[in-house]
């Protein structure tokens, strides 16, 4: 993922690469309190049999990112009691 069609080229020109593919893609973004984000995820996983996800928090603060991805854990823990 390289943001936009120039970059992918001076990175593959830059590798040295004459082989390649661009394919644009639009990211998928779950957004909500962490108990509607975990119901999103475990749908996707049921759905999908997605095993793994990346989860981005842009957020430039890394207490807010870590609060963030606290609110989605304790969401699934909640869910189990």
């Amino acid at each position: 993922t390289c943001g936009n069609r120039e970059k992918a080229g001076e990175l593959t020109r830059q590798s040295g690469v004459t082989d390649y593919r661009i394919e644009e893609k639009t990211p998928h973004v779950l957004a909500g309190t962490g108990e509607q984000v975990r119901k999103e995820l475990d749908a996707l996983h049921a759905t999908l049999g997605v095993t793994e996800f990346i989860i981005d928090i842009p957020v430039p603060q890394a207490a807010l990112r870590l609060k963030a991805i606290e609110w989605i854990a304790s969401s699934r823990l909640s869910l189990a009691a």
